[in-house]
C-alpha cells in the first residue's frame, strides 16, 4: 500500500510524505530530544517509510491478516501524535499514531499504536497512584488519583482495593487502551485495536519486558492469570465495563508486533 492509497496527516492537517516531514510536522511530545536513532518516535516513522514512500509496515498487515474479522482491513489514514481526551482530567491520551482502517466487510476499524524501542512502558499503576497521593498530602492539587480510579473501573470493573494485582500493570497501557476506545467511538469504528509496536533493532526475538507487561494487561482484561501474548497475535475482543467517556459498547483488541528480521535489514 503506497502513498496513493494511504494518507499520513500531521496534527495541523498537513500531509506527511517522508521521515523528515514527520519530524517537522508531527514531532514527538518530548521534542527534538526524543527524535533520535533507536528511539521510538523516529523508528516508528522509519517503519512507515521503509521503502521511501508511505506504506503500512508488513508486521501490521500480517497482524490484520491473522484474524477473520480484520482480514482485508485497509489502513487509509495515519495520524501521528493524535491526542484523544478520554476523561475530564487534564491532557488526554497522546497516541504515537492513530490508524483508521476500512474494513473489508463491516465498516471502519481504529488502531491506536504505542511504539516502543529502548523505552519501557512507564511506571506501574500503583507507583503512579502512590506518587499522586503523596502530592495530595503535601497540599498539591491534582486529579490524577481520580483519573487512575476511573481508568481501573472503566477497563476492569474493579478497584485497586478489589484486586491489588491491577496495581502492577503498566499505567501507560491503561491510558493507551482508554484513548483507543474513545477514539474508536468518536470515529464510529466497529472496534478499537491497541497495538504495541516494539521497534528495538537489536531484538528480533526473545521475551522482552514490554511483552511481559502486555501479557499482564491481557490477563487483567480477561480476568485470568497466566495469559501470555505471542508476537503478532491479535487478542480479543474484550468487552470493558466502561464508565465516564470510556465506552462499554466498543470491543477492544490488543496485540504486540515487531518488525520481521527482513524488514529490519531493509531499513
Amino acid at each position: 500500500m503506497t502513498m496513493e492509497e494511504l494518507v499520513i496527516m500531521a496534527p495541523d492537517g498537513a500531509s506527511i510524505r517522508s521521515v523528515e516531514e514527520w519530524s517537522e510536522k508531527a514531532p514527538p511530545q518530548g521534542g527534538a530530544a526524543h527524535w533520535k536513532d533507536g528511539r521510538s518516535a523516529k523508528e516508528l516513522a522509519r517503519a512507515w517509510f521503509r521503502s521511501g514512500v508511505a506504506a503500512v509496515p508488513a508486521e501490521l498487515m500480517s497482524l490484520l491478516s491473522s484474524r477473520d474479522e480484520t482480514r482485508g482491513a485497509r489502513p487509509t489514514l495515519a495520524l501521528p501524535e493524535r491526542i484523544t481526551a478520554f476523561d475530564g482530567y487534564g491532557t488526554g491520551r497522546h497516541h504515537d499514531l492513530v490508524v483508521v482502517l476500512q474494513g473489508a466487510e463491516c465498516g471502519m476499524w481504529l488502531a491506536g499504536i504505542e511504539a516502543k524501542a529502548d523505552e519501557p512502558l512507564g511506571a506501574m499503576v500503583i507507583s503512579e497512584y502512590e506518587h499522586v497521593r503523596d502530592r495530595q498530602k503535601q497540599g498539591l492539587e491534582t486529579n490524577k488519583a481520580d483519573r487512575i480510579h476511573d481508568l481501573v473501573r472503566g477497563l476492569f470493573g474493579r478497584s485497586l482495593d478489589d484486586d491489588p494485582r491491577l496495581g502492577q500493570l503498566r499505567y501507560q497501557l491503561l491510558t493507551a487502551a482508554a484513548g483507543t476506545l474513545v477514539e474508536a467511538q468518536n470515529r464510529k469504528a466497529v472496534a478499537g485495536l491497541l497495538v504495541i509496536h516494539e521497534l528495538a533493532r537489536a531484538r528480533s526475538d526473545g521475551i522482552s519486558q514490554t511483552q511481559l507487561a502486555v501479557s499482564d494487561f491481557l490477563g487483567a482484561l480477561a480476568g485470568e492469570q497466566g495469559l501470555f501474548t505471542g508476537v503478532g497475535v491479535l487478542h480479543g475482543p474484550f468487552a470493558v465495563p466502561g464508565g465516564g467517556r470510556i465506552p462499554a459498547q466498543v470491543p477492544l483488541y490488543v496485540a504486540l508486533i515487531r518488525p520481521t528480521p527482513l524488514a529490519q535489514v531493509c531499513e
